[in-house]
């Protein structure tokens, strides 16, 4: 899995992951993935996976840092199609998350902040490609076609109603 060695330590000694590994299946979710570029699109089941953890602070000699109990949600995917990397999304959260329905609503607020990243980021290029061919005297401020965000309002929607 990427990222581990980023893995947090906890206040009882042991790893983000270790106590993820051992936490049992919270509920599961099921989704289409959208086909991409050079990516067909497909089924994805991921058993998800929640503890509460307190992080040990890092040790920082310029400063005292206190520890911070939070909710860990993992959501593996399980039996991704051949030569493809599987869907893992480890999120943290000061939320107490006890339920399954809390579990798949805290993954739907990740999807629709996800949705918001990509148009922000759609935006920004659409900002500097329009300022690169657009003569130095004439440039003021770049023009985003208004119904740019209906897309994120739509996926935030669909992730609402689910």
């Amino acid at each position: 899995m990427r990222g581990q060695h980023h893995d947090r330590r906890l206040s009882d000694g042991r790893t983000l992951r270790e106590a993820l590994a051992e936490a049992p299946v919270l509920t599961e979710t099921a989704f289409e993935r959208p086909a991409a570029r050079g990516r067909r699109a497909r089924p994805v089941v991921q058993p998800i996976k929640v503890v509460r953890v307190t992080l040990k602070a890092p040790a920082r000699p310029d400063r005292t840092l206190a520890e911070v109990t939070v909710s860990a949600l993992l959501a593996t995917e399980i039996d991704p199609p051949e030569g493809e990397a599987p869907l893992n999304w480890l999120l943290l959260t000061n939320l107490l998350i006890e339920t399954p329905e809390q579990a798949l609503e805290k993954l739907d607020w990740y999807g629709c902040r996800w949705q918001i990243e990509i148009y922000q980021s759609w935006c920004l290029r659409t900002v500097f490609s329009q300022r690169r061919r657009t003569p130095r005297h004439r440039r003021g401020v770049a023009q985003v076609p208004s119904d740019a965000g209906r897309g994120v309002a739509r996926a935030g929607a669909r992730a609402r109603r689910r």
